[in-house]
């Protein structure tokens, strides 16, 4: 239920009352360099401030929703055409972000050809904008973001992170400016408010647009450019700064600095005194709960496939997680498993276009997502034979029980059925993959130096490393390369790896429900079990240890333009 509307707001002092920007009424452009190697290519956004003053509940829940409408999924039309556009190698989407005491509206490119490119970008989305505020948005697609929303926000699914915390951390956005922390929990309202204009005809979504971005003049349009010579000009620039600063100090100012420096270095090692670690607040074994806490399961089978069952309180949800073995790929294939993830749920089916299958499972699910996970699994206590290794590549969705069938029909459509012969998609998807992993190096380098080490010594590493380590980078530059020479030879690899992995003998299943809800899906299990390719092929588990075992050798190492503070 949500909070009593009816409880006081808080009064807050005004000192610490955070002031309002007032919006500008014309655009302007920023132009900036950013450090690069050989092969930076420029990036931009246009920006936009959407209000100097509280924004009313509803605009705040309509403002979302518009954002998911128009760049929320890879069919959304906006995204869409961006990424069809061949412009750029991947859409930047932030879209409408609310956490600020003033909203903002973002969009633009990564790995633009060139500078020129950057005014066809910018053409285009004002373009796409003005459009969509004439022609509005399909109803199908409305209702599916609409159901979206509201099946997150009344789940409220935190996962491992503790949901007292989440709670606080979402009340921030008002909390922080002075306004009741509780009123951005309140959404039936709104939501309820926000469907009954819809279901009256009313232009919601398209007078948002013009209201919030076309009519709006506080508009910047940021363009990055690459700069080889950057990163040795700031470093040259900084050299010059401290020599300046040292060339003023007199040789007691300098002495007087090292101590200091000194000083302070023995200051944070020393320890803190008992009487301020006492003021710390810290628990005591009497503090924690000392019995086990187990995760009810119940261990069956189904038409030969494994099945684990879980009853837990799930609010009227089930929870369904589909296995498959994926020990069965060679390593040539790895690469291509993270892409083959994306496939099965943005590619379309052979029963439905890619549009079709995404406001689908937005409508009567509350999502089905693609992942991986590779473990190592030991044996009983104090025993340590040769760990096993354990990988899946796993389908997970969520639904009401009253839609589990189409939760269990759309799983295996995708599954069964998706449509990869879409050679120009396939292809942003692996350019959105380049420039993503080269942005990750940039920004975390170390974990890629990490995982490459790893690689040589654990095949949970080494699994990783293959799907999206340092290598990748490279492999998915000559992806790209071989899509356009050789696609049927690409899009065999990709019918191979169905082949291998979409297999009854592949899968395992997990449910978690209530009592009555895994009652209520067995009927739909069953179904799907029944549905699933069986395969006659002898399909052997690979040796992946044999393939590690091929990285061991001399050192190395990668250098990357980022800076380090």
């Amino acid at each position: 239920s949500s909070p009593d509307e009816s409880e006081p707001k808080p009064i807050a002092p005004e000192e610490s009352v955070v002031t309002w920007q007032k919006k500008r009424d014309t655009p302007w452009a920023l132009e900036q360099s950013y450090p690069a190697g050989k092969d930076g290519k420029p990036l931009m956004s246009i920006n936009w401030l959407l209000n100097d003053e509280p924004l009313a509940l509803q605009d705040d829940l309509a403002l979302s929703v518009l954002s998911d409408l128009m760049l929320g999924t890879s069919v959304a039309p906006l995204y869409k055409k961006l990424r069809e556009s061949g412009l750029g190698e991947s859409v930047m989407a932030s879209g409408v972000s609310t956490t600020l005491q003033q909203a903002t509206f973002s969009v633009g490119m990564k790995g633009i050809k060139d500078k020129e490119t950057v005014a066809e970008i910018e053409t285009l989305i004002h373009a796409s904008l003005k459009e969509l505020a004439e022609t509005g948005f399909d109803s199908t697609a409305v209702e599916a973001s609409l159901n979206s929303l509201e099946f997150r926000l009344r789940e409220f699914n935190t996962g491992g992170f503790p949901r007292g915390l989440s709670y606080m951390l979402g009340s921030m956005s008002e909390w922080l400016y002075d306004r009741d922390p509780l009123e951005a929990m309140r959404f039936e309202k709104p939501l309820a408010e926000l469907r009954a204009r819809l279901a009256k005809g009313e232009p919601v979504f398209e007078e948002l647009i013009e209201r919030f971005i076309i009519n709006n003049g506080h508009r910047v349009t940021v363009t990055s450019l690459p700069d080889t010579a950057l990163e040795g000009k700031n470093l040259a620039r900084e050299e010059a700064e401290l020599a300046a600063v040292r060339e003023k100090l007199s040789e007691d100012e300098i002495a007087a600095l090292v101590e200091e420096t000194q000083a302070l270095k023995q200051r944070q090692q020393a320890e803190d005194p008992p009487e301020k670690l006492a003021t710390i607040p810290s628990l005591s074994i009497d503090d924690l709960d000392t019995k086990i806490r187990t995760v009810p399961i119940a261990v069956g089978e189904e038409s030969g496939v494994k099945v684990l069952r879980h009853d837990l309180a799930t609010n009227g949800i089930v929870y369904a997680d589909f296995g498959l073995d994926m020990r069965v790929v060679p390593a040539d294939l790895l690469p291509l498993v993270p892409l083959f993830c994306r496939c099965l749920t943005q590619m379309g089916t052979t029963t439905r276009n890619d549009e079709e299958l995404s406001k689908y499972i937005r409508t009567h699910t509350g999502g089905v997502g693609a992942s991986v996970s590779t473990m190592s699994k030991y044996g009983a206590p104090n025993v340590v034979p040769e760990p096993e290794i354990i990988s899946h590549l796993f389908v997970r969705g969520k639904a009401t029980y009253a839609k589990s069938g189409e939760l269990f029909e759309v799983v295996g459509d995708l599954l069964a059925n998706t449509n990869f012969d879409n050679k120009a998609k396939f292809k942003q998807m692996v350019l959105e993959t380049k420039v993503g992993m080269e942005g990750a190096v940039a920004a975390a380098g170390n974990s890629f130096a990490s995982g490459r080490i790893g690689a040589r010594y654990s095949v949970e590493e080494w699994v990783s490393a293959k799907m999206q380590g340092i290598d990748t980078i490279k492999e998915m530059t000559d992806l790209a390369a071989e899509i356009d020479s050789d696609w049927d030879a690409v899009l065999a690899r990709l019918e191979r790896l169905r082949d291998l992995l979409v297999d009854r003998r592949n899968l395992i299943v997990n449910l978690s429900a209530e009592g009555k809800g895994l009652d209520a899906v067995q009927g739909r299990l069953e179904e799907y079990i029944q549905g699933m390719p069986l395969r006659t092929e002898d399909v052997k588990l690979q040796d992946w240890k044999a393939e590690m075992c091929k990285l061991e050798g001399a050192g190395e190492g990668f250098i990357v333009p980022t800076q380090v503070n």
